[in-house]
């Protein structure tokens, strides 16, 4: 009993330095996003209506880059909520966080992909799965972290829990359904997010310090 117990306190690491490494990771990626904004060659723009219209011709770019930059903004406010219970971490939730980090900042490859190839299907729903893949990662995280024995989170009840089962799920069919309708309107397809807090409330779930 004691070596298991000893084995136990071996593989729980201080979350600070998750932590640390997590926000970087998030603020890097939501960084790299602009790259995907072209800057106009000045060798070719002499008038201001010509920068103009160089500009207002990224239009798609821009749109990418604002929904991508929220996504990921909203995403990294779930993740801190979800890391204010834990009080320590084992090795296997630091490799999921690893697989969720990855996630995250593959959604500038994904949003380069969506704005410059607007016009095919594939570019359009890449965007829209690699956001479903992030929700799934982060839901299997903080359900690991809340039903793993004994349990890496403190103070959350059974109620809180099923409450975010209950938001989880609805976060997940609303990523399905906007990868399906990307398929055919591309970018618009994020609006259907506009509705989720309604749906929410209708549903009667209540936000939580945790939830993802």
């Amino acid at each position: 009993m004691k070596e298991q117990v000893s084995k136990l306190k071996l593989e729980r690491y201080s979350k600070n330095r998750v932590e640390n490494l997590s926000d970087g990771v998030f603020g890097f990626a939501m960084t790299l996003l602009v790259l995907n904004i072209v800057i106009p060659e000045s060798s070719i723009i002499s008038s201001n209506s010509q920068l103009w219209q160089a500009i207002s011709g990224q239009g798609r770019a821009f749109l990418s880059f604002a929904i991508a930059f929220f996504i990921l903004a909203s995403m990294w406010s779930l993740h801190v909520r979800q890391f204010e219970n834990l009080q320590e971490i084992d090795r296997r939730f630091v490799f999921i966080n690893s697989i969720r980090l990855f996630m995250a900042i593959l959604i500038a490859f994904s949003t380069g992909i969506a704005s410059s190839y607007e016009k095919l299907e594939l570019a359009r729903m890449i965007l829209p799965i690699n956001l479903l893949l992030l929700a799934i990662i982060g839901t299997i995280q903080w359900h690991y972290a809340a039903y793993s024995k004994p349990p890496l989170l403190e103070g959350i009840t059974s109620e809180e829990k099923n409450m975010h089962k209950i938001r989880a799920i609805i976060f997940i069919i609303f990523s399905l359904f906007t990868v399906v309708a990307s398929y055919f309107v591309g970018e618009i397809a994020f609006a259907i997010f506009i509705l989720m807090p309604i749906i929410v409330r209708l549903t009667g779930v209540k936000k939580t310090k945790s939830s993802v």
